[in-house]
């Protein structure tokens, strides 16, 4: 039982296919109303979310039952290592992944702070499709590779090398991680600095001065056009700023529950490959290693059920299209409803029979 008590491991059996089920239809359905929506579907940023909700639906349909598998009872040794490279092949793909989509949208937000009203002709939704594609062929380039190891006796196929190790967990797990956290603090540190600067603007006129005293040259109805020129400039910096602060608040989100369910593992695998001497031999054969790498790995399958409910939640533009979508699917149960009812109540015609 890989070092757990046998009636945790079955209880934690049925605890992940559930979680399983739960993941695999939240983020199922996420993606479907994408995909129907015209409105979602024709937005970038709509590409950077598909990509993350595709990864836990990943999660849900392979990482979850591979791992419950694993800590199941099962006798034939070929299925033993069947699931075992199953589970750690998905489990890296999904891993090193998850590290890949946070840095796009890091990256994504970045961009749109610093591009501003330049963003959208920039980020088009081609080139976002072809960044996706290009860092997903990477990760799977990269997680295959343990798959043609050295010659050795282990018991999985799929082995990790200590150098392909050391090179994933630093280049495309931390390195992604610190820019993450960097960028968003310059992002705070600019919409504050905005924000201020939309504020302090006067809408009577755009350099705070009087109007009385610019130059009698100037004609009433001359200063009104400028300024009403400026207040429509104004108003719409503002809800530019707005609207990054909102997107870049719900990412923002995204990002932090990837921290707090992933950063666990990420750091504890750093550890052992830095530090390995602080973990003793004592440690790496008790059953509290097992219940710890247990737990490190079940608190990230939580990223796959919490980001696609905060997405729904607080996406403004996803909430409207599900009422949509809603009210749609009860239509047609009202106007099936209404023929089945016309259809019970119709009088049979003789020929009927």
């Amino acid at each position: 039982m890989g070092g757990l008590d046998e009636t945790f491991a079955e209880a934690m059996v049925v605890v992940m296919s559930l979680m399983s089920a739960i993941i695999i239809i939240i983020n199922a359905g996420c993606i479907y109303i994408i995909q129907w929506s015209s409105v979602l579907r024709q937005k970038t940023a709509s590409i950077f979310v598909y990509s993350i909700l595709t990864l836990h639906l990943l999660q849900g349909c392979f990482v979850i039952p591979f791992y419950a598998a694993k800590k199941s009872k099962i006798d034939s040794i070929e299925s033993k290592k069947f699931i075992c490279d199953g589970f750690r092949f998905s489990y890296m793909i999904t891993f090193y992944g998850a590290c890949i989509n946070v840095l796009l949208i890091g990256g994504d937000r970045l961009l749109a702070i610093r591009l501003m009203t330049s963003y959208k002709l920039v980020v088009t939704r081609r080139r976002a499709i072809i960044a996706t594609i290009s860092l997903w062929t990477y990760v799977l380039v990269l997680c295959l590779i343990p798959f043609v190891p050295p010659e050795s006796e282990k018991f999985c196929r799929y082995n990790q090398q200590d150098e392909w190790t050391t090179f994933m967990l630093f280049f495309n797990t931390l390195l992604p991680y610190i820019f993450v956290i960097v960028s968003y603090m310059y992002i705070t540190v600019k919409l504050d600095e905005i924000q201020q600067k939309t504020q302090a603007y006067n809408p009577v006129d755009g350099d705070n001065k009087p109007v009385k005293k610019r130059s009698r040259a100037i004609s009433t109805f001359n200063l009104f056009v400028i300024n009403k020129h400026k207040d429509k400039e104004s108003e719409a910096e503002r809800e530019r700023t707005k609207n990054i602060r909102k997107v870049t608040k719900l990412t923002f989100m995204i990002i932090l529950t990837y921290g707090l369910t992933w950063a666990p593992s990420i750091f504890y695998y750093i550890l052992l490959k830095v530090a390995p001497s602080i973990f003793t031999e004592e440690y790496n054969t008790s059953p509290a290693e097992s219940y710890v790498t247990f737990f490190i790995k079940f608190i990230t399958f939580f990223d796959a059920i919490f980001t696609p409910i905060i997405y729904c939640y607080f996406h403004n533009d996803f909430r409207r299209e599900f009422d949509k979508f809603w009210r749609k699917v009860l239509k047609k149960q009202d106007v099936a409803e209404i023929k089945d009812e016309n259809s019970s109540h119709r009088p049979r015609s003789c020929t009927s029979w």
